[in-house]
């Protein structure tokens, strides 16, 4: 408990809350999510999806984009899901001319 950290064990602390109120510890709604908590859930899922685990092999970005795409407006804000996903398609495409 540090003072100094508060904000940012607030915003950590929510990342798996869900904008339609499903998430956890404390089924915060949309309203409720601050835009960090947001872009920190973005790149968690993404993360989750995307790297090798135990129980199950690394998808690729495209892939992992499009699981992330079915959880649009439940799950994951739609304007940092927009941004992640212009940045990663832009990757994509310069190693494809490449």
């Amino acid at each position: 408990k540090i003072a100094q950290f508060d904000q940012l064990a607030t915003v950590a602390g929510a990342h798996h809350e869900r904008l339609d109120g499903n998430g956890y510890p404390r089924r915060l709604g949309a309203a409720d999510i601050r835009l960090e908590t947001r872009i920190i859930t973005v790149a968690d899922i993404f993360d989750a999806i995307s790297a090798e685990r135990p129980y199950h092999a690394a998808n690729s970005p495209e892939r992992t984009l499009e699981i992330m795409q079915g959880m649009v407006d439940s799950a994951i804000d739609r304007e940092c899901f927009a941004a992640l996903q212009n940045v990663l398609l832009r990757e994509i495409n310069e190693r494809v001319v490449e």
